[in-house]
């Protein structure tokens, strides 16, 4: 089964707006959210699979990897020069692509480490974003092949 994540970022800025590039800050997908292949062995007990913003694996429960999958990356630009930012992501939808019928679904939940990023010399970030996939412990196995799509929210603080 190959489940990718894609998510598409929405941008608030927030705050003090002093700084005139605020308004226009840029985020660029670098590397999208991608669990691999995995097949999920049994559906019993409740199993996830989880890939932290550093693109550390863990599997909890009944899911073997067949190719290992890896963390987003975004870019965040047009900042002022050495500034600590806060961050926070959340994860508005997620849903199937196409939306094929599956007896099976995952339920998704985004993972961010830390709250704040600080840009480089050039007002540039780098933001990794996780993720994980939980099964729904229903006992049926019958999961598509598919792609999700998840809208997730970026709020930025300065």
């Amino acid at each position: 089964m190959n489940f990718r994540i894609v998510l598409k970022p929405i941008l608030l800025c927030c705050g003090t707006l002093f700084f005139s590039s605020v308004g226009h800050a840029t985020i660029t997908t670098l590397q999208s959210l991608d669990f691999g292949i995995i097949v999920v062995t049994k559906n019993n007990s409740a199993s996830s699979l989880s890939i932290d913003p550093a693109g550390n694996i863990q599997v909890i429960g009944d899911i073997a990897i067949i190719a290992p999958g890896n963390q987003a990356v975004y870019e965040v630009s047009d900042y002022p020069p050495n500034t600590s930012i806060s961050i926070e992501v959340t994860a508005l939808t997620s849903s199937m692509i196409p939306s094929i019928a599956s007896e099976e679904t995952f339920s998704f939940s985004v993972i961010t480490t830390g709250n704040s990023v600080m840009t480089d010399s050039n007002g540039v970030a780098l933001l990794g974003v996780g993720g994980t996939i939980t099964t729904s412990a229903s006992g049926s196995t019958r999961f598509s092949d598919a792609d999700y799509s998840a809208d997730i929210q970026i709020t930025i603080n300065l």
